[in-house]
């Protein structure tokens, strides 16, 4: 079996200090993300795990990973 996880990187607005949303909320725009780091969401994460655990336990497969987005992800 062949399986394609595509996924889109997104910034980890974790990393931001409150004093940056707080700064965002007073404008129009939120925060400057663009320095982050970027990360699998939660919930391409929970798909990758049950893929990986599925062939940990012998379901033979190929498993590919394709990042979609910009050039940082």
């Amino acid at each position: 079996m062949n399986i394609l996880l595509a996924f889109k990187a997104e910034p980890d607005a974790g990393m931001l200090a409150e004093k940056e949303w707080q700064a965002a909320a007073q404008g129009n725009s939120g925060p400057d993300v663009s320095l982050l780091r970027s990360l699998l969401g939660a919930d391409e994460q929970a798909a990758a795990a049950l893929l990986l655990a599925q062939r940990k336990n012998g379901t033979p497969m190929s498993l590919t990973a394709l990042s979609m987005g910009d050039e940082r992800a």
